[in-house]
């Protein structure tokens, strides 16, 4: 190098203000000394998170292993720059893996500490950082995602870390610290207080720190804030590739505008390569057993490593993928977290699984991971019973609508065929809490209807299902994977047309036909006009799972919604049943609609989730080709509008995927979510 960081150092190494380097991190990584620094602690960007306007950034490659590919090479020079006793925490969050079907977590974090592993860095610990305020999610086929891992990473045994936590007698490593919020412009800031925590863990007083991704400075606030408190002597080197975030931490952390900025060219380099090996579903193929499906749920907690590699292998290569319903979960743990059998855990995304949660459960002053797994069948629910552990609002007040006007809000449907707008013209009645409880909508195709809202549980009350022999209450009314009979006179049921529960309602709810309003109310714009938040110059990739941002930015408006939650899978069976008995093949049928409708036709047939329910009007010409019974064009027809807002759900919160249990209520919730 032409010239050293030694060149700003003073003599005592204590600096008064941090070294700012404005650079590509590997390009501000090479450019320190080796045997420098005493810690590293920092959030490198998250895969496919967030764009940060500028080229050569890390988290936008097309493929998760090039993010990690970079990132070990990149920590591989880091490790050279830290003393023999030094500690490197990562902060660095998952993604789940848009696809076809059920997402994968894709348990990125731990495949790239089992890389660094591999090529050199030891893996000291994994902290839990729990955010008790995190976002809130309405997600209801996985747990909400409330945590994240800090790796501890290590150059050599004896270290700051360790030599800290031989002092502690109940040192634990789960830390539950509160999201920060913040005026800036910077969307991924992790709380001072975190930093904080990191650093009061054995450092030297006058040790000289490195965030290699400094962004909005909170590293260097919070070494700021631990100087004044305990009369440190702290010191940061901050790397950023961005200008304008330098811009933030000189005002946030109140630096001299005279502060030198040293600027770097960019440096490339060469990654080493990633590579899982996986089979896919070419195993499935091989299965032959006789005990296909006789399991809905398999509940597995491991006390041992060779217990759990085992069973992996028999996940892989065994029987165990044929043994389990296609809508049944896996609950698999080990009471331990070591990175081995975390990354053993993470390969069955490549054969035929779908990782959907890591849980991590608290255990005395530590934790251990349960997985919540299944089968990648591309069916659109699994039996995940989030109804049942539901977390009461710690506030139970409902929302005062007495200061909304819903006059004029739009109304979308997108359940017709073409995509139809109105708005609400007149309000009918309401509930006790003033929302609109039925509205008349005026509709761009110059229709009147009049509609019901659904709302915090009103009409959930769902349909009810008798025998059609015999008339007694059916207990469960459809089984896609299993032979159904009446509990009463074991009649079989969907065995044909004449087998088909019969469907009733406590009300028929399906739109009316109003006549003409006279009236001078025009459709509201609803959006936030007046926004002047930090996200207002933000692309839409930046909101991350912030309800808050998307709702400041977004349109309020009223969707058009069927009411009864019925699996997707019980329509096409009934339109199976209903062609066999009207002597058509799906060919035939499919040449009696336009020619536009030549694979719409089949998505209706289809139960995973390229399947398709018929819009209404395609069910009036359906209703005159297949003798399909009455009471299921009112369940496909019944319909209700919802106020699109980020509110409290009345069900209560989805439980959080942080979970602090004794074993016997640990195993009691497990079974009480596949219930």
């Amino acid at each position: 190098m032409n010239s050293k960081l030694t060149d700003y150092l003073p003599k005592d190494n204590n600096l008064k203000e941090p070294i700012l380097i404005n650079a590509d991190v590997f390009a501000g990584i090479n450019y320190l000394e080796d045997n420098s620094l005493d810690c590293v602690v920092t959030s490198p960007p998250y895969w496919g998170q967030r764009d940060y306007g500028f080229k050569g950034q890390i988290g936008n490659e097309n493929q998760y292993s090039q993010y990690i590919e970079k990132l070990e090479k990149i920590f591989s020079i880091l490790k050279d720059k830290l003393k023999p006793k030094g500690i490197f925490f990562l902060n660095i969050g998952d993604k789940y893996l848009s696809r076809y079907g059920n997402s994968r977590l894709g348990m990125i974090p731990y495949k790239l500490a089992k890389f660094m592993q591999d090529n050199g860095w030891m893996v000291q610990d994994i902290i839990i950082w729990y955010k008790p305020n995190h976002m809130p999610s309405s997600v209801n086929n996985r747990f909400t995602s409330v945590y994240e891992p800090i790796f501890v990473f290590a150059k050599n045994k004896n270290n700051y870390y360790s030599e800290y936590i031989k002092t502690k007698k109940n040192f634990s490593n789960i830390l539950k610290i509160r999201l920060q919020p913040t005026p800036y412009n910077h969307v991924a800031v992790y709380p001072e207080k975190l930093i904080e925590e990191l650093l009061s863990m054995g450092f030297p007083q006058d040790s000289i720190v490195l965030d290699p991704f400094a962004g909005s400075g909170t590293t260097e606030k919070a070494i700021q804030n631990l100087n004044q408190i305990y009369k440190w002597k702290m010191s940061s080197i901050l790397i950023e590739a961005n200008i304008d975030y330098i811009k933030i931490i000189k005002e946030r952390c109140s630096l001299s505008p005279e502060l030198k900025i040293i600027k770097l060219p960019f440096k490339d380099y060469v990654i080493n390569k990633f590579i899982e090996n996986g089979n896919n579903h070419n195993f499935i193929d091989s299965f032959k057993d006789k005990q296909k499906y006789s399991e809905k749920n398999i509940i597995k907690i491991f006390n041992n490593d060779i217990d759990l590699l085992n069973f992996v292998k028999e996940m892989k290569f065994g029987n165990i993928y044929n043994v389990l319903n296609n809508h049944g979960i896996i609950y698999l743990g080990i009471k331990n977290n070591k990175i081995e059998n975390i990354h053993l855990v993470s390969t069955l995304n490549l054969y035929g699984w779908v990782i959907r949660n890591q849980l991590i459960i608290k255990d005395k002053h530590s934790w251990y991971p349960i997985y919540l797994i299944v089968k990648d069948t591309k069916k659109g629910k699994y039996n995940l019973n989030m109804d049942a552990v539901r977390i009461k609002h710690k506030d139970e007040s409902d929302e005062d609508w007495n200061k909304l006007n819903f006059l004029g809000y739009k109304v979308i449907n997108t359940l017709d065929k073409e995509r139809k707008e109105g708005f609400i013209v007149k309000i009918l009645s309401n509930y006790k809490e003033n929302m609109p409880q039925r509205v008349i909508i005026k509709w761009n195709t110059n229709g009147y209807t009049e509609e019901i809202v659904r709302y915090n549980g009103y009409l959930d009350e769902s349909f009810s299902a008798s025998c059609p022999k015999c008339k007694e209450v059916l207990l469960n009314y459809y089984d896609e994977e299993s032979e159904l009979l009446c509990n009463n006179c074991k009649t079989k049921l969907w065995n044909d047309i004449y087998s088909i529960p019969l469907i009733e309602f406590k009300e028929d709810i399906y739109p009316k036909k109003s006549n003409e309003i006279k009236t001078n109310v025009e459709i509201k714009d609803t959006s936030n006009q007046n926004y002047k938040g930090k996200f207002i110059n933000e692309k839409t990739i930046n909101f991350g799972a912030s309800p808050g941002a998307r709702t400041s930015v977004n349109e309020i408006y009223f969707a058009v919604q069927r009411i009864y939650d019925f699996p997707q899978e019980m329509i096409a069976d009934l339109l199976g049943l209903a062609l066999k008995k009207a002597k058509l093949s799906k060919n035939e049928l499919t040449e009696l609609f336009p020619k536009t409708y030549k694979h719409t036709v089949g998505h209706w047939f289809r139960k995973d989730l390229g399947g398709s329910l018929p819009a209404p009007e395609d069910l009036i010409k359906l209703k005159k080709i297949l003798p399909l019974p009455d009471n299921y064009i009112n369940l496909l027809n019944s319909r209700c509008i919802k106020l699109q807002i980020v509110k409290k759900s009345h069900k209560g919160k989805n439980p959080g995927d942080y979970l602090e249990f004794s074993e016997n209520e640990l195993f009691s919730f497990l079974k009480k979510s596949v219930s």
